[in-house]
């Protein structure tokens, strides 16, 4: 009896396999580009959103792996996809909230505020904010949508803008300008650094626990 040959990998089922490949990668990064876009939140955490992001990017490539065992390229498939939710992991925790201030007219609306305090004779150079704190019930500031407050500060110690969300949330976006002298801008807040003049700026976890969420820092104020 003759030995049976061994299946031969032919070239339609390699293309069909590197396709398969193709969409599949192509797939989880779309998902996990939008989850990672629209999760982070200004003032929330920043560890959340990974998390999921990862978890989702795990989710995919199990089932794909599963479902493509017997496929010559599910190894590759596993491998990529893998790569790819680190990738889209990383850069919702430490990238996806500066990239929105970056590429809006966050920077733009907060130089326009402080130039409204240099004209103001109000306080001028002063050592409280030239004007209350405006609400703004619609628009928005980069990733921080309405209604938020903006409360502006023109000192020789420095310059701010501080866009705050409305209660009962917490945290805020604050473009701050240093004139050189050392003056803690965020007494008792926790603040993670975003991109320039950037930062972003929530209270601690508890009025209890001085404690920071995951990838915020204290100030250090007092």
């Amino acid at each position: 009896m003759l030995p049976v040959p061994a299946k031969m990998t032919t070239p339609s089922r390699r293309r069909r396999d590197l396709l398969l490949v193709l969409a599949t990668v192509i797939l989880v990064v779309l998902i996990e580009g939008s989850v990672g876009w629209v999760l982070p939140s200004v003032g929330g955490s920043v560890l959340v959103p990974a998390l999921i992001v990862f978890g989702i990017g795990a989710s995919i490539t199990l089932v794909a792996s599963v479902m493509t065992r017997r496929q010559p390229m599910w190894k590759t498939l596993a491998m990529v996809t893998s790569a790819v939710t680190t990738v889209t992991s990383i850069w919702t925790f430490q990238f996806s909230l500066p990239a929105q201030v970056e590429f809006s007219n966050a920077s733009a609306q907060a130089v326009a505020a402080l130039s409204d305090a240099q004209r103001s004779p109000l306080d001028h150079h002063g050592t409280v904010p030239y004007q209350p704190c405006s609400l703004h019930a619609t628009g928005s500031v980069g990733p921080l949508p309405a209604p938020y407050r903006e409360c502006v500060t023109y000192t020789p110690e420095g310059h701010s803008v501080r866009f705050n969300r409305v209660a009962p949330q917490s945290g805020g976006l604050a473009y701050v300008v240093d004139t050189g002298r050392d003056v803690d801008a965020f007494p008792d807040q926790c603040v993670r650094p975003l991109i320039g003049h950037w930062s972003m700026v929530t209270a601690p976890e508890s009025d209890s626990s001085p404690l920071c969420p995951i990838g915020y820092e204290d100030s250090g104020g007092g």
